[in-house]
């Protein structure tokens, strides 16, 4: 039997908004994190930092660097969201409580 919090629309709509917000901001934080690193390194990121030929300075710099900015990046992208929806349904999103 299929749960009836499968046709919750609001719920499905929030979750298509929050999602899509936070995964642009990801996105969009790892390719502003990219470009920082070849301007100030002169060299591309690591591909894979953890592979033996990248240096451990940079393989946790770089892990580090990207976990933070990314993670922020999607924090502030569904405090955003939020934001939207209030203004737009008038009502706070739907939550898992």
């Amino acid at each position: 039997m299929i749960p009836d919090e499968w046709f919750d629309v609001e719920r499905r709509a929030w979750d298509a908004v929050s999602f899509g917000a936070a995964a642009a901001a990801g996105y969009f934080a790892l390719k502003l994190i990219e470009r920082v690193w070849e301007s100030s390194k002169g060299e591309p990121p690591p591909a894979n930092p953890a592979r033996e030929d990248v240096s451990w300075p940079d393989a946790i710099a770089w892990s580090a660097v990207t976990g933070l900015g990314i993670a922020v990046a999607r924090l502030a992208a569904r405090r955003g969201a939020t934001s939207a929806w209030r203004m737009v349904v008038n009502a706070d999103p739907p939550t898992d409580d």
